[in-house]
């Protein structure tokens, strides 16, 4: 019976966007709002799905292995992207409750083609975004000195930003209000607000982003110069 909701899940993941495909993942057990949009997706082996009025996400996104996947309200998933966790047998987490959970705030933005390791757990605030793709956010690794897999969860603070080519090591927060640069790489430790962070490993850089656009932005997505938002995400399969 098992292995028949499995295949049930997956073969409704992959439907067109419509009502009917979530109320079909609310009878498997999922929590998808009626407003909300789901292009066909891999949906394989999560355990619970929840999804906020208004969100989208798009075209072939990968989601598997996850406890629990939960995006917000109004919420933008590009195509593509792999979200993903590994069984925690043999890895140690000093944050158990978070291993194999992925929580997607409000009004989040993520582009395209990026690669989100939840073993440990991923938790991105409100109002966050990741841009270009090809970022990669990690949350289990190996511990050489003591020779073990370790995990536990990598955060993306609220109203902070990832530009493209970026990698987060397992267990690195970027904090509030921040940036972290075009092929940055993070690792723990990160704890100053609305700043910049570069380089590799990343660090505070002396830009001034407190005034920045971004800080007061009232909608996700960036606006063209004829006021129109970027075309959805399930309308595309690039």
């Amino acid at each position: 019976m098992r292995k028949l909701k499995v295949l049930l899940v997956l073969a409704v993941g992959l439907l067109p966007a419509s009502r009917r495909k979530n109320g079909l993942l609310n009878r498997l057990g999922h929590q998808v709002h009626p407003t909300a949009r789901i292009a066909p997706i891999v949906l394989l082996r999560v355990r619970t799905l929840r999804v906020g009025a208004g969100t989208t996400i798009g075209f072939m996104n990968k989601l598997r292995g996850l406890r629990l996947a939960e995006f917000g309200e109004e919420t933008q998933i590009g195509p593509h992207n792999d979200f993903r966790a590994s069984r925690p047998t043999g890895k140690i987490s000093d944050e158990p409750e978070f291993v194999g959970v992925l929580k997607v705030g409000k009004v989040v933005f993520i582009s395209k083609r990026h690669e989100i390791d939840c073993t440990g757990g991923v938790l991105v605030g409100d109002w966050a975004g990741m841009g270009g793709r090809n970022s990669f956010i990690y949350s289990h690794s190996y511990d050489p000195q003591r020779n073990v897999n370790t995990c536990g969860p990598t955060r993306i603070g609220r109203n902070s930003f990832i530009a493209t080519k970026t990698i987060l090591a397992k267990g690195a927060t970027l904090p509030e209000g921040s940036i972290l640069a075009m092929g940055a790489v993070l690792m723990p430790g990160a704890s100053k607000t609305h700043t910049m962070y570069g380089g590799v490993p990343a660090k505070p850089l002396s830009v001034d982003i407190t005034n920045w656009a971004f800080q007061q932005r009232t909608s996700m997505t960036p606006r063209n110069t004829k006021g129109t938002q970027f075309v959805p995400a399930e309308l595309t399969a690039d």
